[in-house]
């Protein structure tokens, strides 16, 4: 384990299967992966482009990888600024059971078993307590791609974190 496991202190996390929210690039994020998804039951990996992601969605996107074999295991590809900033760490290109605790652990494979299951979008709240800063109410969506429309390859999420004056956190402000 790395010292990355002191990130969340805790999550308490929320699962909203019904997608309700309100959060702009919650909702832009979701239409996006709705149009590339056309009418398969899940876009493919290869059908993100950046360039027609919503630039205020962007940096509150992170890629994760499911790999299967030798085992399943969860992996970063890439964490968006506003997520890095809020958090204080970058853990793109790092394994969760390399980074998690057990229980934080736990919390996240649920809700990634969760989407798998139901191979739809998952929207869910969570209480960040990140050591050394301030509550954040984050808010999240996890949104399943496969290269097949079978098998989840990988996950498009959005984060978004709100300090308690409910004022969104944005890199570089």
């Amino acid at each position: 384990m790395t010292e990355a496991i002191s990130t969340f202190s805790s999550l308490n996390l929320v699962h909203d299967p019904d997608l309700n929210t309100k959060t702009a690039e919650i909702l832009l994020g979701l239409e996006y992966w709705r149009d590339i998804r056309g009418s398969r039951v899940m876009p493919s990996p290869d059908d993100l482009d950046a360039i027609q992601i919503p630039n205020s969605v962007l940096p509150h996107i992170s890629l994760l990888d499911i790999e299967y074999l030798p085992e399943k295991r969860f992996h970063w590809r890439l964490i968006g600024t506003a997520i890095t900033s809020a958090l204080s760490r970058d853990m793109t290109g790092q394994y969760w059971d390399e980074i998690y605790s057990e229980d934080i652990l736990a919390a996240w494979l649920h809700t990634v078993d969760v989407v798998m299951q139901s191979r739809r979008p998952l929207r869910f709240t969570a209480k960040a307590h990140v050591v050394g800063k301030e509550i954040f109410d984050a808010e999240h969506i996890y949104m399943p791609m496969s290269r097949d429309d079978d098998r989840i390859d990988r996950l498009l999420t959005i984060s978004i974190f709100t300090n308690s004056n409910g004022v969104i956190w944005r890199p570089f402000t």
